[in-house]
């Protein structure tokens, strides 16, 4: 038997919810995982809680809302919720399976990875955390336990579990929710939290993947927690494309870290140079994948889920392995939004040639078109508000010769002049961009509307700024990972949600 699957002893179900388990997959601190199998034949991963957790009622009860929650979570990066029995005597998920060591295991097994596929590493978890914040989630958690390396990309798994554990009694008597080495210094502190902890985790989790340990080092709790809250990371020997995002992540104060935004294209811009291999993850790491494929445990007839005191369990149309995804040909394109700029979509055949992967930098200058030059005309709609004519006349006069003006600064709800001002300069950018004018475009766009987010004061304005920035990261995760389908759907998205920005700024101008 695989060393990759742990046979079921005497102390393991033989089913949970009506799956069948085939084998042990791991044991973690809020308790164990199993493979199974959906009623479509499709590989799942069954999480089944301790004990301990399932007799705290605020632990269910939370335990249930962090499910819902995760169930809404979309995005090439996550893997989806299938099933679930919050109230089950033991309470349990099951999501799709990923054939892939987290990294974690990776490193130990094979070491630091190459700056090539730590960008595509930190690109692709920066998508997944858009995802799962675009759904009011903040992860807590991230380690690199929590990050599995597929075959084309990484994918973030646990979001929200954190929370749940928080609730337990455990926790309740003063013990830290989070992994001591990956916590950001306002979980130590005990204060509340904000996706900027996963924004620090994130920066820790370039810094592991690239030297092979922790930025703050090893050692005891308290040692750790002195070092993250007083002493700057460890980052000397990270290769120097790698190491001024990770520093600007690690940031102790959480507003002094980047957007998810920046972080995509800070990436982008690193990977203006040598093109990112066809395979994202080094040989022999690449090789070892094939250990993690559970075709031996694949039953010749799927046992159906049956009711057993609760719903029963469906082959949800999400509960797809992302790593099984139907072969494009190489030669198949998204609609182009400028002729000379077309972006192939990825090939996913096992052991394509690496000419089925464009490089980064050409995928980041089609996705500046698509999400750019596409919906410009809406984005425009912002700016040419700002510029309306103001006049005085009455309601019976019907022309005027005053010349249009912009609305004084005092005039606008607090957050749409930055955002404005950002998406003007983006809107400027010509069509014919070189790639340093791009990815400075995608940065100062970023920049503004993080800055006016943080200004904002009025709900619905905050609410479609926060929108708009999610919308800018995850198209342009879409584009660096070489998701064409991704490029379009964003493209459209953008275009709606910056003309409901406008709209908020309308209603309360």
């Amino acid at each position: 038997m695989s060393g990759r699957f742990a046979p079921l002893t005497a102390d393991d179900p033989g089913e949970v919810g009506g799956y069948v388990l085939r084998a042990r997959l791991g044991v973690g601190g809020m308790g164990r995982v199993y493979l199974a199998f959906s009623p479509g034949g499709r590989a799942l991963a069954v999480k089944v809680v301790r004990s301990e957790h399932a007799e705290d009622e605020e632990f269910r009860r939370r335990f249930e809302q962090e499910v819902a929650a995760a169930r809404r979570v979309q995005g090439m990066c996550t893997v989806p919720v299938v099933d679930a029995d919050p109230g089950a005597a033991l309470p349990w998920l099951a999501t799709a399976y990923v054939p892939g060591p987290s990294l974690r295991q990776a490193v130990s097994e094979h070491g630091p990875l190459p700056p090539a596929t730590v960008l595509r590493l930190v690109a692709g978890v920066a998508e997944g955390l858009a995802a799962v914040h675009a759904c009011g989630i903040v992860h807590r958690d991230l380690t690199p336990a929590n990050v599995l390396l597929a075959e084309d990309g990484p994918r973030v798994i646990d979001f929200g579990i954190a929370h749940a554990a928080a609730a337990t009694s455990l926790t309740r008597t003063g013990t830290s929710v989070g992994t001591p080495a990956f916590m950001a210094p306002e979980q130590v502190r005990g204060r509340p939290v904000t996706p900027a902890v996963d924004v620090f985790a994130l920066g820790h989790l370039a810094v592991y993947a690239a030297v092979g340990r922790p930025a703050f080092g090893e050692g005891n709790r308290e040692a750790m927690f002195f070092r993250i809250l007083g002493e700057p990371p460890d980052v000397d020997d990270c290769p120097e494309e790698i190491r001024g995002i990770a520093i600007r992540c690690l940031a102790k104060e959480p507003g002094d870290r980047p957007s998810l935004t920046e972080v995509l294209a800070h990436v982008a811009e690193q990977a203006h140079g040598p093109s990112l291999p066809g395979r994202w993850l080094p040989e022999p790491l690449a090789a070892s994948l094939d250990a993690y494929h559970p075709s031996a445990y694949r039953p010749t007839a799927v046992n159906r889920p049956t009711a057993i005191g609760h719903a029963t369990a469906i082959d949800h149309p999400t509960a797809v392995d992302r790593t099984a995804t139907s072969d494009r040909t190489a030669t198949t394109r998204i609609r182009p939004s400028h002729p000379s700029r077309t972006p192939p979509v990825r090939n996913t055949r096992r052991g394509g040639s690496g000419g089925a992967m464009v490089a980064g930098v050409a995928i980041l200058l089609a996705a500046l078109v698509a999400v750019v030059i596409g919906p410009r005309k809406v984005l425009d709609a912002a700016t040419g508000f700002f510029s309306e004519p103001t006049s005085t006349a009455s309601p019976a006069t019907s022309t005027s010769t005053e010349a249009p003006t912009r609305p004084q600064p005092d005039t606008l709800a607090a957050g749409c002049a930055e955002a404005i001002e950002g998406i003007t300069a983006f809107n400027e950018l010509p069509d014919n961009a070189d790639w340093t004018a791009g990815v400075a475009g995608v940065q100062h766009l970023a920049t503004a509307l993080a800055a006016a987010t943080r200004a904002a004061t009025n709900p619905e304005v905050r609410s479609a700024l926060e929108t708009l920035a999610t919308d800018l990261t995850t198209a342009l995760g879409h584009g660096l990972t070489g998701d064409g389908e991704g490029f379009l759907a964003m493209s459209d998205k953008i275009a709606t949600d910056g003309e409901a920005l406008v709209n908020a700024c309308k209603g309360i101008r």
